[in-house]
């Protein structure tokens, strides 16, 4: 590995000036399809982020600080300027890890690299939408910076990348567990490749993630009064295992002398687990009284001693058989990688519908002409070619890592296939098989695809430079 820090002058590095353009311009790249929409694109998850900042009144389900980084951004104006920062901050990612493996940056191999990210992956559909998915793709590249090239890394970017790390962790429960996996990862290969310098690598992303944990059980005992990192965790734990089987075994069999409020509503079961959270005439809603929005979340709290006691009786009498399960949806979840899921046209009545017009009048009528709302998005398409694109990108990284003894581009590898498996156990296993979920996590594969063509041809070009030096001097001496 090169001992040239990043400090040192490289030849042919960007002038400064130029590289913020670039980055700049890859950003608005990067976000593409809000422009080809009309308006930024919206999940239904997306009102209760948009609207919420209070975190005693924030969704139950949902954690505080994608709304909190939100808000500095929209302003209760327009959504532009977060689509617009989420470009950015994966341009720069891009940029810091090219950098990361080549030892500097050209503008013309950046934006080659760009451009297969833009068009040959998910990525830019999860930029260009209101939701903290894009932060899950987002943590695996941080990670690697921090854990694979902190000597490639100035003072304050490092900064950067720990407080976005926190950040990006923070805004789901789920990547607090894909962050842990990580830096298990990272610890793993420092420690076989490294021995005790392992730990410098880890330590940054050791102090990501304390601090993401920190801020969560912060908040919660704050203002929900349980210093919990997981407050709901058991209701949606009860929602998988209700649907996989278990869970209905075991109510059926306790209920009704259990007493359990949901003792009345188990000859529905099992029910699909997105029914059985979000339906308002569901079961859960009904036996938790979550139909009043202003008390959702201390009628949550409440019901989490029940749903608690299901799991854990269901846990013991069919432990095995709910493990079984888990690795069946994880194993389904690996393959579900189509773009632009839940990418639906909200009719006026839904909640991301209501709170835009609400919050953002003058944004609305832009909404609403959006290719999203008249179902113009064009998905077939893309995912055609993202369909050709995964499968070649993953050959090409996979040669590249095999051919090139670059150690820190096998850890990319190493770091996306991680990151594949431990999001398909944690999103299917724990919570369910959907697409928007791999498929942000399959979109690195291009991500690493492109960044080790970009560290080939420059390895390539570097060895004609060196044989053209060669070649000088020799005629220099003939001469």
């Amino acid at each position: 590995m090169s001992t040239r820090t990043i400090n040192e002058p490289a030849e042919g590095a960007a002038h400064p000036l130029a590289a913020l353009l670039a980055v700049l311009l890859a950003g608005a790249l990067l976000s593409w399809p809000a422009f080809w929409n009309g308006y930024p694109l919206v999940f239904t998850d997306s009102a209760s982020f948009i609207g919420g900042l209070n975190p005693a009144g924030q969704h139950w389900a949902r954690p505080i600080f994608y709304s909190w980084a939100l808000w500095p951004l929209h302003w209760g104006v327009t959504l532009w300027p977060v689509v617009l920062a989420q470009g950015v901050v994966l341009a720069h990612l891009l940029w810091l890890l090219q950098r990361a493996l080549v030892g500097r940056v050209d503008l013309g191999a950046y934006g080659v690299l760009v451009l297969l990210v833009a068009g040959g992956s998910a990525l830019p559909w999860f930029t260009a939408q209101i939701m903290p998915d894009v932060l899950a793709p987002m943590l695996v590249l941080t990670v690697f910076l921090l854990g694979f090239a902190g000597d490639r890394l100035r003072g304050w970017e490092t900064v950067w990348l720990v407080l976005l790390l926190a950040g990006a962790i923070a805004a789901h429960l789920s990547h607090v567990a894909l962050a842990g996996g990580l830096l298990v990862g990272v610890l793993v290969i420092r420690l076989l490749r490294d021995g005790a310098e392992a730990f410098s690598g880890a330590a940054p992303v050791a102090c990501a993630l304390l601090l993401a944990v920190t801020a969560h059980m912060a908040v919660n005992a704050v203002f929900i009064g349980k210093a919990s990192l997981s407050p709901f965790g058991s209701i949606f734990m009860l929602a998988r295992s209700q649907m996989d089987g278990p869970a209905t075994w075991y109510l059926r069999e306790e209920c009704p002398e259990a007493g359990w409020r949901l003792c009345a509503h188990v000859d529905r079961l099992p029910l699909h687990h997105d029914t059985f959270l979000w339906n308002r005439e569901g079961p859960l809603w009904r036996a938790a009284g979550l139909s009043d929005p202003t008390r959702q979340q201390a009628q949550g709290m409440t019901y989490q001693r029940e749903a608690a006691e299901i799991v854990s009786g269901t846990l013991d009498r069919y432990g095995l058989q709910q493990l079984e399960a888990m690795l069946r949806n994880a194993a389904a979840q690996v393959y579900k990688v189509r773009t632009g899921d839940g990418l639906l046209s909200w009719p006026e009545g839904e909640p991301v519908s209501r709170v835009i017009a609400a919050d953002m009048p003058g944004d609305y009528a832009a909404y609403r002409a959006s290719r999203q709302v008249e179902g113009t998005l064009g998905l077939d398409a893309v995912n055609r070619v993202h369909g050709w694109a995964l499968p070649l990108a993953a050959v090409i990284a996979v040669l590249i890592a095999a051919v090139r003894a670059d150690p820190r581009y096998r850890a990319l590898i190493a770091m996306v296939a991680l990151a594949l498996l431990g999001n398909a156990i944690i999103t299917g296993g724990l919570s369910g098989p959907h697409d928007r979920y791999q498929a942000r996590m399959a979109a690195l594969i291009v991500v690493a695809a492109g960044a080790g063509m970009v560290l080939a041809n420059a390895r390539r070009g570097v060895r004609s430079g060196v044989a053209g030096r060669r070649v000088d001097a020799e005629a220099r001496v003939a001469i």
